[in-house]
Parts: structure tokens; sequence; C-alpha cells
């Protein structure tokens, strides 16, 4: 079957098919069935009362961003030792 005639039977099949139900877009007066933007200091708000979660508690978000970064900062430092890495060049040689 050559290809140009395998396109226009997909084609064709295609445009026989029934199209999904889609959301319509809506317009400025009618939104439609989207969702609203809301600020975020609101829904911060509402899941701390909610949850009765303090960010601003001793064991809040920046205590834990402060232990975070100090755990980074230790992660960057040498692998392996200066005296380890003498004694293995010493061991290479």
């Amino acid at each position: 079957m050559r290809p140009v005639s395998l396109a226009l039977m997909l084609a064709l099949f295609s445009a026989c098919a029934e199209r999904p139900d889609l959301p319509r877009r809506g317009d400025a007066a009618n939104p439609g069935d989207f969702p609203a933007f809301v600020p975020v200091a609101g829904l911060i708000d509402q899941a701390q009362a909610e949850t009765g979660f303090d960010t601003d508690g001793p064991v809040g978000l920046d205590a834990r961003l402060a232990a975070l970064r100090a755990r980074a900062a230790a992660l960057r430092g040498p692998v392996i030792t200066a005296t380890d890495r003498a004694r293995l060049r010493q061991d290479l040689r």
C-alpha cells in the first residue's frame, strides 16, 4: 500500500470518528470551569489553620532551611582527606 493512500485512509477514518466533548474556553463574562487564580498567601494561611503547622516556630521552615544549607555546605567539602589522598598516591606508585 502506498504511503499516500494510507494517509488518505487514516484521514478519512478520523473524519468519521466522533469528536470527544472537550470543555469550551470561556470568555471574560463566563470563564467556564477553569480554576480561579488566588493569592498564595491566603492558601498558606488556610493550610496553617487546617493543619496547625507553624512556620515561625522552632521547627519552622527557616530552621529547616538553615539545617539543610548547613548539611549542603558540609557535603561540598573533599570526600577524601589530604592524608588519605597522599597515602593512596603513595600506594599507586
